[in-house]
């Protein structure tokens, strides 16, 4: 049956004696049941550039269909994500293996906004996968010759921990 002009609303039913959920003030975007704001994902491919953008909250299962979705536009040919992660709330390193999935098979990813979540993230990866810096402790070590097998002095042995008065309990 269609509304007419004039007549009230429909208004939410209560199932089971409880109220109907009401958004609260200041509820700008829609929530999971219970739960954390939903992920959204959107994006357009042209001339070989996919643009994505994305809001929300990513980690292990929400980032299932951005894997999806960058499979899709590499079939198509895309060889450039261009990112724009300006509304992401919160992200892990599932954001990252994304990103890396992206850019093993030769393709690239640049970054159009950031959260500070996101740029938080970036920041530490960046800081792991930077080649650590030589340790420096004296002078360098002579080479060891080809075809010589390093050796411990003879009658030298390394204490175990039963020498240094270890003993299994009861």
């Amino acid at each position: 049956m269609a509304a007419r002009p004039g007549d009230p609303r429909p208004t939410a039913t209560r199932v089971n004696g409880a109220r109907p959920p009401v958004p609260g003030p200041g509820a700008s975007r829609w929530r999971g049941v219970n739960g954390p704001p939903l992920p959204r994902i959107r994006s357009t491919v042209r001339d070989g550039v996919l643009s994505v953008s994305l809001a929300g909250e990513f980690d292990h299962y929400s980032c299932a269909p951005l894997h999806v979705l960058l499979d899709g536009a590499a079939a198509l040919g895309a060889r450039l994500l261009v990112l724009d992660a300006a509304e992401v709330d919160f992200c892990d390193s599932a954001l990252l293996d994304v990103l890396e999935r992206w850019s093993r098979s030769g393709r690239h990813w640049e970054l159009a906004a950031a959260s500070r979540s996101v740029r938080l993230l970036l920041g530490l990866w960046a800081r792991v996968r930077a080649p650590l810096p030589p340790a420096v402790s004296g002078p360098p070590r002579p080479a060891r010759r080809p075809g010589r097998r390093a050796t411990r002095p003879p009658g030298r042995r390394v204490p175990s921990a039963a020498d240094r008065g270890w003993r299994p309990g009861p």
